[in-house]
């Protein structure tokens, strides 16, 4: 009995680190979003554009005196910029749809803001 334990404990063990990778790549892949246009990740004028727009919208619920529980902190090394613009625009769970609040280009800048170096949470 005491080896079962001891397989089951080492196969816990392998597979966990496993399990959570898989589940980072699979907020990573978007299958069939559209690409995510690269210029307006790099454009400082959309990055300023999209901290301003998450300022006034985002922060309250995604921001650092949000926690806890008002909404998942971000973590923009596990997502790409497509998965964002997604949740941005057609909202998830618990989260408004900005489809309409926001126009795309300020949807695509905030997007550019929470995948850039500038983004903090």
């Amino acid at each position: 009995m005491k080896s079962m334990f001891n397989r089951t404990a080492v196969a816990i063990l392998v597979c966990a680190p496993l399990v959570a990778f898989t589940g980072a790549q699979a907020l990573a892949d978007d299958g069939d979003l559209p690409p995510f246009p690269k210029d307006v990740l790099t454009d400082p004028a959309a990055i300023k554009a999209g901290h301003e727009t998450f300022d006034k919208i985002c922060k309250f619920c995604h921001g650092k005196s949000a926690y806890p529980g008002k909404a998942p902190k971000l973590n923009p090394k596990r997502y790409t910029p497509e998965f964002v613009f997604d949740r941005v625009t057609n909202g998830f769970r618990g989260m408004a749809s900005y489809k309409e609040a926001l126009s795309e280009q300020e949807r695509q800048a905030v997007t550019a803001f929470i995948m850039s170096k500038e983004f903090s949470n």
